[in-house]
Order: C-alpha cells, then sequence, then structure tokens
C-alpha cells in the first residue's frame, strides 16, 4: 500500500475540512473515525541503516 507524508499544516487543513463536512450516516462515521485514527497512530520506522 502506498504511504503519504502530510507536513502539520497539511493535517490540520485536513482536520479542518473534515469538521466542516456532515457526519449523517454510518458510512460517513466510519469513514470519520478510520481517517482520525490513522492520524493518531502514524508509522514510526525504524533506521533501517546498516550498524557498523
Amino acid at each position: 500500500m502506498p504511504k503519504f507524508e502530510f507536513n502539520e499544516n497539511q493535517v490540520n487543513n485536513i482536520m479542518v475540512f473534515l469538521n466542516r463536512v456532515p457526519v449523517t450516516g454510518f458510512k460517513e462515521i466510519e469513514a470519520m473515525n478510520e481517517i482520525i485514527r490513522i492520524f493518531q497512530n502514524p508509522i514510526i520506522e525504524q533506521d533501517k541503516t546498516p550498524k557498523k
């Protein structure tokens, strides 16, 4: 799966947009929860450079 990097300003803009979108049904609630969960749990990659 592709990975994307967002800077802090981009994440804030997405959250502002999501705050304005009406959440009226189950699919919207599920989508909103998944997006928020992704932002709250960033992938922390381990340093993969060989150690000497």
